[in-house]
């Protein structure tokens, strides 16, 4: 069967094929910890799911707008005023099927084979993925060691005549780190300088510890606002990751573009689930609130327990809700005469040994850590933590 160059190049999720292991797993009985997947253990808030419902008997059943329900892009611009300050008319706004539709569908609109993608590592596993189905090049450059922050002089010598665009994340999957206001200014510059566009990926916006304060690089002038598109979801912020709806906010004539492009794809987003969104952006807040105490407890803990064990250094994360320790003084060493080549090797064997799930950092393109969902319960945490402390400690003995 002939199978297309693109179609090859493209590796499965290594966080879906966690999860699906881990699910194999628990179907045959065995008590698995999962720190793989980044979706909230909470359920969606009552009134975002009657609002659902609401929709459904009034038979909101039916093909929409493919880039959304006016009412929808409109709740969605007054977000944008709101939060930050940020002026967008409705018709610059995009809703689809998930951020990761918005990204991959603006990824496409701005890019040709010839372009390069600047993603910065670590990174979310699908930002590279996206780029090659773009049938652009990733160009991967490195964050700052040890704070995951915008390593500029590395991102300068990357630019290019070839450079059309950059993602960036913050607060950051798979890190945790937020990126500060004077690099995001420097990097800001940058893109209006060399003609590049932002794709800045904010969906963790809500989620930050410490007094840290979000700051969207499209807030730092009209110059870099013209280049780059805003990305964000309901999916973390109110417990919806299966209902599918992200958004984008940017220039009219790249969101005219991606519309395009969307109308061939999938046509518009869930229907039930617009209605649905437009309640949990205009609608109480008062979950979100208790969502970002619970992971504020979580982080705390999580982070103390980490720094107590064995060949574990880490940075705390300041926002969203992943830790990434580096495991680089466990490699080379044996768990039951078993050599840890490698953090591929550290997960495979944490799974089989404790049954605790993690992602290996090797799939976000930072090998040597791991990456460590805390949108879990704090009892599945400490159980967690006790059975990989088990694990390393067997490992120094």
């Amino acid at each position: 069967m002939f199978i297309s160059r693109i179609a090859q190049s493209i590796p499965p999720s290594k966080t879906l094929e966690i999860t699906e292991r881990v699910n194999e797993k628990k179907s045959q009985g065995a008590n698995v910890l999962s720190f793989g997947a980044g979706q909230p253990d909470f359920d969606t808030p009552e009134n975002i799911k009657k609002a659902a419902v609401k929709a459904l008997d009034e038979g909101f059943t039916k093909y929409t707008a493919v880039t959304g329900i006016p009412p929808l892009r409109k709740a969605i611009a007054e977000v944008f005023q709101k939060q930050l300050n940020l002026n967008y008319d409705p018709g610059q706004i995009i809703v689809g099927n998930g951020a990761k539709q918005v990204l991959a569908t603006a990824v496409m609109a701005l890019c040709n084979p010839d372009d390069q993608v600047i993603v910065l590592s670590p990174y979310w596993v699908s930002y590279p993925e996206m780029v090659k189905m773009a049938g652009a090049t990733p160009c991967i450059v490195p964050l700052a060691e040890g704070s995951f922050q915008l390593n500029m002089d590395a991102i300068k010598r990357a630019v290019s005549p070839k450079t059309r665009a950059i993602i960036i994340n913050t607060p950051s999957n798979p890190t945790g780190s937020v990126f500060s206001k004077d690099s995001l200014e420097e990097l800001a510059e940058l893109a209006v300088d060399n003609n590049i566009f932002v794709i800045s990926d904010e969906v963790y916006d809500f989620l930050l510890y410490d007094g840290e304060k979000h700051v969207s690089i499209a807030t730092l002038g009209q110059e870099i606002k013209d280049k780059t598109l805003v990305v964000n979801a309901v999916s973390k912020k109110y417990a919806m990751t299966g209902w599918r709806i992200g958004f984008g906010a940017g220039p009219l004539e790249l969101i005219k573009a991606m519309g395009r492009l969307q109308g061939h794809y999938t046509s518009n987003p869930n229907s039930i689930a617009q209605k649905a969104t437009i309640e949990a952006l205009t609608g109480d807040q008062s979950s979100v609130d208790q969502m970002v105490r619970a992971f504020t407890q979580r982080r705390d803990y999580l982070y103390e327990r980490l720094s107590q064990m064995k060949g574990i250094s880490l940075y705390k994360p300041q926002g969203a809700f992943y830790a990434m320790p580096s495991i680089k003084e466990i490699l080379g060493r044996s768990y039951e005469g078993k050599k840890i080549g490698d953090d591929f090797d550290f997960c495979t064997e944490l799974l089989e040994a404790k049954e605790v799930a993690l992602v290996p950092g090797g799939a976000f393109g930072a090998s040597g850590y791991v990456r460590i969902s805390f949108a879990t319960s704090m009892e599945e945490i400490q159980e967690g933590m006790d059975r990989m402390e088990d694990f390393i400690d067997q490992i120094f003995v």
